[in-house]
């Protein structure tokens, strides 16, 4: 779950190379919490604490809130250029 948010993050944000969603914390993971905190104003110690895992859900659902709106503002478009109305 932890790679799955990092991933969707840095297609956000361009932090680092996506990671291979393995359930592994190995040093490309531990290297990835370290950037992140550090951009969100963590303690870039790569642990998965409270501050850092709480940080990271909320980055998460802000990106997919975003995009949800995105792809709805997309979809009406879309509908209005074709088919002349939304659905």
């Amino acid at each position: 779950m932890l790679q799955n948010y990092l991933n969707a993050i840095t297609a956000s944000y361009g932090l680092f190379p996506a990671l291979a969603v393995d359930s592994t914390f190995g040093g490309r993971t531990e290297e990835a919490v370290k950037i992140f905190q550090s951009r969100f104003g963590l303690i870039p110690d790569g642990l998965v604490g409270p501050l850092t895992w709480n940080k990271g859900v909320e980055e998460f659902n802000r990106i997919r809130a975003n995009n949800s709106k995105i792809q709805h503002i997309s979809r009406a478009l879309l509908s209005r250029m074709f088919f002349g109305k939304t659905f």
